[in-house]
């Protein structure tokens, strides 16, 4: 089954891979500022079992 979300005009239909699209953003605006920007993505699920233990 397939689900989709629609906004202003867009449809994104499966999975929305945030790392990637952070990833992403990063490099383009890396070489557009001749910069060095990296991501880290810290999942939630991971971030509620470090503060829980």
């Amino acid at each position: 089954m397939k689900k989709g979300i629609a906004a202003a005009g867009v449809q994104v239909e499966g999975t929305f891979n945030a790392k990637r699209f952070f990833e992403t953003l990063a490099l383009i605006i890396s070489r557009k500022e001749n910069l060095s920007i990296t991501v880290t993505v810290h999942e939630e699920k991971e971030e509620q079992q470090k503060a829980a233990g």
